[in-house]
C-alpha cells in the first residue's frame, strides 16, 4: 500500500516538473538573462537548467556605435539605431516571479518583443538583474546595481530600468529612507552614461492603510526626483490593483504581490510603449553615438 502511494507521489511530481518546466522555457524564450539574473528560490533546486544562466563574452558583440549617423547625443530621434543594450533591474518583480516561485516571466520578455517589432532594424539587448526579496534598506539592491555597471564596463547600457521598494514598504520602511537608498543607486548611475527609468510602486493587495499612504508618499518621491537623464512611468496606472476590477484581477494578478504571465505581459507592454516614446524624444545616452565612434 506504501509502495502504491509512493508511485503515485512520484507520478505526479514528475507531471509538476513536466509543466513548470514547459512554462518557464516559454517565458525565458524571449529574454536575455544574464549573471545578473539571480533568482535564489526552490525553481532553482527542481529546474536548474532554467536558473542562472550565464553570459558570456561572445554572447554580445562589442559595439563601436550605437547610432547609425549622429554625432548630437541630444538628438530626439529613434531612427538608425543599431543597438540598444537595456538592463532591468529590481526584486521579484523584476525577475517576474510567479506561481510561488516555481516559474519567472520577466516583463523584459514582453519589452524585448515589442523593441524587436516595433524597431526590426535594431540588435536590442534586454538583460535581467532581479532579486527576489531585495531590499532597498538593509539588502543588496545598491552594491548590486553597482556590480551590475562593473560588470557591462566594456559594453555599457543604454537604459537602465529600475524598480524597487515594494519589500521595503512591507517591513515598515519610511519612504524617504527608501527613497535615499534609491537616489544613491542611481546616483550610481550616472557615471555609465545611461539613461534611467524609474518605475513606480505597485499597488497590491496588502497595500491598503498605512502601506497605501507610504506607498504614495514614496512614489512621489521617485516621480518628482530631478536628475540629468533621469525618466519616470507611473506603471501602476497600467497594472492597478485598487481599479481593476475583481474578474480582471484573476488574471492579471497572482498572489497579491506579484503578478502572472499576463500581469508581466501588461506591464511589460507599459513600458515598451513608454521606453519607444522615449526614444525619439528625450536626450540619446551618453554611451551613443559620436561617444562610442
Amino acid at each position: 500500500m506504501n509502495d502504491l502511494f509512493l508511485i503515485h507521489a512520484l507520478s505526479h511530481l514528475l507531471a509538476l516538473h513536466a509543466f513548470f518546466t514547459a512554462a518557464c522555457r516559454d517565458a525565458y524564450k524571449h529574454v536575455d538573462c544574464t549573471t545578473h539574473c539571480l533568482i535564489p528560490d526552490i525553481s532553482a533546486h527542481f529546474f536548474p537548467e532554467l536558473s542562472y544562466k550565464y553570459l558570456n563574452n561572445n554572447h554580445v558583440a562589442a559595439r563601436k556605435s550605437n547610432m547609425a549617423s549622429t554625432t548630437d547625443t541630444n538628438s530626439p530621434t529613434n531612427q538608425g539605431i543599431k543597438s540598444l543594450r537595456i538592463l532591468c533591474f529590481g526584486d521579484s518583480l523584476t525577475a517576474g516571479y510567479s506561481g510561488y516561485g516555481y516559474f519567472h516571466y520577466p516583463y523584459a520578455a514582453q519589452l524585448r518583443k515589442r523593441l524587436k517589432e516595433d524597431l526590426p532594424d535594431t540588435e536590442a539587448t534586454v538583460d535581467v538583474a532581479g532579486l527576489s526579496g531585495d531590499r532597498v534598506i538593509a539588502g543588496q539592491y545598491v552594491r548590486r546595481i553597482k556590480g551590475s555597471c562593473e560588470k557591462a564596463e566594456d559594453a555599457p547600457y543604454d537604459w537602465i530600468i529600475v524598480l524597487g521598494g515594494t519589500n521595503d514598504l512591507g517591513s515598515e520602511e519610511r519612504p524617504d529612507n527608501i527613497y535615499e537608498g534609491l537616489s544613491r543607486g542611481m546616483t550610481l548611475l550616472e557615471p555609465q552614461g545611461a539613461n534611467v527609468l524609474a518605475l513606480s510602486v505597485l499597488e497590491g493587495e496588502h497595500t491598503s492603510g498605512d502601506i497605501f499612504q507610504r506607498r504614495k508618499e514614496l512614489n512621489n518621491l521617485i516621480a518628482y526626483h530631478e536628475e540629468d537623464r533621469l525618466y519616470y512611468i507611473d506603471i501602476c496606472a497600467a497594472v492597478p490593483w485598487f481599479s481593476m476590477s475583481p474578474k480582471m484581477r484573476e488574471t492579471i494578478w497572482d498572489d497579491g504581490l506579484h503578478l502572472t504571465m499576463d500581469g508581466y505581459k501588461k506591464m511589460g507592454d507599459a513600458i515598451a510603449t513608454k521606453l519607444l516614446e522615449l526614444l525619439r524624444t528625450a536626450k540619446q545616452p551618453l554611451n551613443s553615438g559620436s561617444k562610442q565612434a
